[in-house]
């Protein structure tokens, strides 16, 4: 009897980071001879994502990836069939694509002066999505002073700037 042969794993699209969501697609074409006429064909990202596909199965299969986390990662993608796991092929290593950083707010509320000192504070909040995994998010006024917050960043993340000389400036 023949036996099944993945012959390619064609026309994969890597999609690119949706910003709203964080996330990408991956979408392409698993082709073979002789599949098994039972069981599931497995597409299968390196994260454990499967696309699913039931028989019959017809020589080929589009299959699709939607959700993926687009966080710059190494992954590969593994094609095979469940009632026949020696029939498999592996795309090979790709790299995720990653979502630039979106600061959608800033918010600043200036405390009262302190009247031994002559300097004021501000708090407020940073709302963000698709933060890097690593590095340090500066909030910084206008005369240098700075709250720094080091990965993983959590939004929204409240902050506070503290001693920041009151001279008067209105436009700082």
């Amino acid at each position: 009897t023949p036996q099944c042969l993945m012959t390619g794993l064609t026309n994969v699209v890597i999609g690119a980071c949706n910003t709203a969501t964080g996330t990408y697609d991956v979408t392409g074409t698993v082709s073979y001879t002789d599949p098994p006429a039972t069981g599931q064909l497995i597409v299968e990202d390196c994260n454990g994502n499967q696309d699913i596909i039931n028989p019959p199965f017809t020589g080929s299969n589009n299959f699709s990836l939607t959700g993926l986390n687009a966080d710059g990662a190494n992954c590969d993608i593994t094609a095979y069939f469940t009632d026949e796991p020696g029939c498999t092929i592996n795309l090979g290593g790709y790299t995720a694509p990653t979502c630039p950083c979106d600061i959608s707010s800033v918010t600043a509320t200036p405390g009262t002066c302190n009247s031994s000192d002559n300097t004021f504070s501000v708090t407020g909040t940073v709302t963000f999505s698709n933060p890097p995994a690593t590095g340090q998010l500066i909030v910084e006024d206008c005369y240098g002073n700075t709250d720094v917050i080091n990965a993983p960043f959590a939004s929204p993340f409240n902050y506070s700037i503290n001693n920041i000389n009151s001279d008067g400036t209105t436009n700082c």
